[in-house]
């Protein structure tokens, strides 16, 4: 059995939207060869899902889901680290600075995946037969394509809307951003891993 790729998704407090992106990843992923997590630079502990964000998603399942704190050992675990916003990639980075090739803000990953010629992809993907090996070959070859961003980017680009407190429309604003931004991700590690 050849070692999982892990993915690990973090927010502020762990309860909106890097579990929405992890529950996403999860059914969009084999999870034989992918394990995701997700965790809270200022996690709610122990605390569940609000409603709203349970009712954006629409999964079952979503109210599970528990706060739990982000931690240095979660990010050395992890091959790829996908925080919501800026201030959640910077954090991780600070807790362990080994781990910024593999930190993107999850908009960030989703729009290099979309400016990264397949052929870069498809050169990556033949540098391994190991699933896991080709998925970090993969990463590391959207990472490189940053300078293929044509357009600059305004930094709240980069950025998940935090809906945490806030009326159903940014509930369902930020979902939607999330919901896209994983797709893309997904279907970048869905090619690594068939």
């Amino acid at each position: 059995m050849t070692k999982q790729f892990k993915i690990l998704t973090v927010c502020t407090g762990n309860v909106c939207r890097s579990p929405q992106a992890e529950i996403l990843l999860k059914d969009a992923l084999p999870a034989e060869e992918i394990y995701v997590a997700s965790a809270g630079t200022q996690a709610l502990v122990g605390s569940h899902m609000p409603a709203m964000a349970q009712e954006a998603i629409g999964k079952a399942n979503s109210d599970q889901h528990v706060g739990r704190q982000l931690t240095p050992e979660m990010i050395e675990r992890s091959d790829l680290i996908l925080g919501m916003a800026r201030e959640h990639r910077r954090a991780v980075v600070e807790l362990c600075p080994r781990a910024r090739k593999r930190t993107f803000t999850l908009r960030e990953l989703a729009m290099l995946v979309e400016v990264t010629p397949d052929r870069y992809v498809a050169e990556a993907l033949n540098a391994s037969p190991d699933a896991r090996e080709k998925m970090i070959s993969a990463i590391e070859a959207v990472r490189l394509s940053k300078n293929l961003l044509t357009t600059s980017l305004a930094d709240e680009d980069l950025d998940i809307i935090d809906p945490y407190g806030a009326t159903r429309d940014v509930y369902n604003t930020s979902y939607h951003q999330v919901a896209k931004a994983t797709a893309a991700v997904a279907s970048l590690l869905q090619r690594a891993a068939e």
